[in-house]
């Protein structure tokens, strides 16, 4: 979780980022010292949006990872259109960095998801 925090503050201490209206974010990783799989978001106020990256990494199969979508309010309300955008925008991500995705964790009682 360490990592997780400190990739957010990073992302954050960039100056146009941190003046986003919204900064989604959602990981995913294998907690070996745990023994589970940690699926996580933050919605950063858009009702929903985290929530949806972290369905596009689960089911995706995207392990070790963190992502997150920053939005600025341009004056036009974009109502559901909104799920749509973050996921082609993630996909995108996924795509251009090359990042693919892996076998699933572990499963059984000890893998357990946080979220999702």
């Amino acid at each position: 979780m360490g990592e997780v925090k400190w990739a957010h503050r990073e992302l954050l201490s960039d100056d146009k980022l941190a003046t986003a209206t919204h900064n989604t974010i959602a990981y995913q990783f294998y907690d070996y010292t745990k023994s589970t799989q940690v699926l996580d978001y933050d919605d950063d106020h858009e009702n929903g949006a985290g929530k949806c990256l972290g369905r596009l990494l689960k089911h995706g199969g995207y392990m070790g990872i963190f992502v997150m979508v920053s939005r600025w309010y341009g004056g036009v309300q974009l109502g559901s259109d909104r799920f749509k955008i973050l996921n082609r925008v993630l996909q995108t991500l996924l795509e251009k960095s090359g990042v693919e995705s892996q076998p699933k964790a572990p499963t059984g009682k000890n893998a357990k998801n946080k979220k999702g």
